[in-house]
């Protein structure tokens, strides 16, 4: 085993996760190359082409989640539905869902809690006054006939 001593570096740019994906990509064709001119056991290939798909899925998984909880972070529960809501598209397209089933969960209950936040901040409170809360009362208020009397 070789001892790595680089520092994590998250993904919190869509520019990073680019760049992540592409150098994967990249290897993923010199590995099939490899392959091909017969450097590379056919068998030893599949292995690693399987280990790239499944870091391209986690760099995903990483990179909607950091956006998610950084939305959460600056109180933009809007963005994090969208962080989640992507997520959770990407992992239920994959080939082979079943590995990133907790990570799915996972999303689905950010999704939830970022949903319940925005509904919150959306909702008007019943003892705020402005325009259009004086008209819906004043509309209530005033009742059905005059609407019957215009349309009949």
């Amino acid at each position: 085993s070789i001892p790595v001593n680089n520092p994590p570096n998250p993904i919190m740019t869509e520019a990073k996760a680019k760049d992540v994906r592409f150098l994967l990509e990249t290897l993923h064709g010199q590995i099939t190359r490899a392959a091909k001119d017969r450097l590379l056991p056919a068998n030893e290939a599949k292995h690693w082409l399987k280990e790239i798909r499944h870091l391209l899925v986690v760099l995903h998984i990483e990179f909607f989640n950091n956006l998610g909880q950084l939305a959460f972070q600056q109180n933009q529960p809007g963005q994090a539905r969208l962080a989640y809501e992507r997520g959770v598209q990407y992992l239920r397209k994959q080939a082979d869902p079943a590995p990133y089933g907790q990570s799915l969960k996972a999303f689905e209950a950010q999704l939830v809690r970022a949903n319940a936040l925005l509904q919150s901040t959306l909702e008007p409170s019943s003892d705020e006054v402005n325009a259009l809360t004086e008209g819906l009362k004043t509309e209530e208020a005033e009742g059905d006939w005059k609407k019957k009397a215009i349309y009949d």
